[in-house]
């Protein structure tokens, strides 16, 4: 699961809290203090890096206050597959 910055950015800017507000509620073990304002920054420009678990798409998206879906963004990846990448865009968009 990685979190589209897109989506994060616009719900940040509509809610009007500050980064560090962001970064209390992702804080556990391993993602303290800097490191956790450092996470918001890299989701915020698109980097999955550290990458996201569930847990922090849930508190992020309950202190935005909206949908975990409103922060998401789902990606797959099929190497070699013997399609074109337009034929299978076209069935996966449906």
């Amino acid at each position: 699961m990685r979190i589209s910055p897109n989506k994060f950015r616009r719900q940040f800017k509509a809610s009007g809290l500050s980064k560090e507000d962001l970064a209390d509620a992702i804080e556990r073990e391993g993602l303290e203090g800097r490191k956790a304002r450092a996470a918001i920054d890299h989701w915020l420009n698109g980097r999955q890096r550290p990458e996201p678990s569930g847990q922090d798409v849930q508190h992020l998206a309950e202190r935005l206050g909206c949908s975990q879906n409103d922060l998401r963004m789902f990606v797959s990846d099929h190497r070699f597959a013997r399609v074109s990448p337009r034929k299978a865009r076209l069935v996966a968009d449906m």
